[in-house]
């Protein structure tokens, strides 16, 4: 519709072999262009730094997830092959399905019991193992590392509680990256962030040169 109107204020305008009527659609032309490109502009720039905000909350969660990580790794024993032990509710279990077994049965007392937060049911390869009364259980050190309970597999449950041990190495790096990640985002909506409108000049003029002609 605005474009059919334009149009016909074109014609109208040449029409009327007015000068100042004829410049007064240019104006306006060029005037509705630049509002509109504005308008996109400042659209972009909200989004960057809405994103901007997402980036710089994703840096510091994952600066924090290294840095617990990183303690844990450096406090963590071998419990891989002969060296598998896990002390559960006051037992050691050299015998993975046997300290499986344990932590399922552990852990399902804490279910029973109803008890508020984390209890304490054991340890594993220097950190915690913590269970609530919803049925999850952890590693707990710096950081917290789930772990799954196979309530049908005790030698399962105990390889996802190895898995869960294994798995700080790996969500180190994967921590690592994102926090570089998170850095370098932050840089390139920074710069989307604080750009100006380039065109801005030219929409300050269009504005100033069209309330002239309609004043």
């Amino acid at each position: 519709v605005g474009e059919q109107a334009l149009t016909f204020a074109e014609i109208k305008a040449i029409a009327s072999g007015n000068p100042l009527i004829q410049e007064q659609v240019e104006v306006s032309t060029r005037l509705q262009r630049l509002l509109a490109l504005k308008s996109e502009y400042l659209k972009s720039v909200q989004k960057a730094k809405s994103r901007l905000e997402e980036a710089h909350r994703s840096e510091l969660l994952n600066k924090e997830c290294v840095s617990s990580a990183k303690e844990d790794l450096a406090h963590i024993a071998d419990m891989t092959g002969d060296n598998f032990s896990a002390t559960i509710s006051g037992k050691t279990f050299s015998d993975r399905a046997k300290a499986g077994a344990a932590l399922i049965s552990a852990s399902g007392k804490v279910i029973k019991s109803g008890a508020d937060g984390m209890q304490k049911i054991g340890a594993f390869g220097g950190l915690d193992i913590e269970a609530d009364a919803s049925g999850n259980v952890q590693l707990h050190g710096s950081g917290i590392y789930p772990i799954n309970i196979n309530a049908d597999s005790a030698v399962g449950t105990a390889q996802s509680l190895e898995a869960a041990l294994r798995s700080i190495d790996v969500k180190f790096k994967q921590w690592e990256i994102s926090l570089e990640k998170s850095k370098d985002d932050q840089k390139k909506l920074a710069v989307i962030a604080d750009a100006p409108f380039e065109k801005q000049d030219e929409l300050d003029a269009a504005v100033k040169r069209n309330n002239e002609i309609l004043s």
